[in-house]
């Protein structure tokens, strides 16, 4: 068994559950959220998300979707840095 390309398979699958969920909850307003405005950053995050993280479940992604998934929630982790909400 190739345990090497099995691991890549169960993370890139996992980190894709994980994104599906987020980007439905902001683009369909699930679990007591209301839905986002497409034009807004949320909006364009909630389709980044849905979509990025279905394209990582059926393994249909490249290293640049990958670099944009991880820059949209980087950009986030950077806002909330510079509102001193982080400490």
């Amino acid at each position: 068994m190739d345990w090497k390309g099995f691991t890549h398979d169960l993370l890139r699958i996992a980190a894709g559950l994980m994104f599906l969920p987020h980007g439905a909850q902001k683009l369909f307003g699930l679990w007591g959220r209301d839905p986002a405005i497409l034009a807004s950053q949320s909006g364009v995050g909630g389709v980044i998300e849905l979509f990025g993280g279905l394209l990582l479940v059926v393994g249909a992604v490249h290293a640049l979707d990958r670099v944009s998934l991880l820059g949209n929630d980087g950009s986030r982790i950077l806002a909330i840095s510079r509102c001193g909400l982080l400490g």
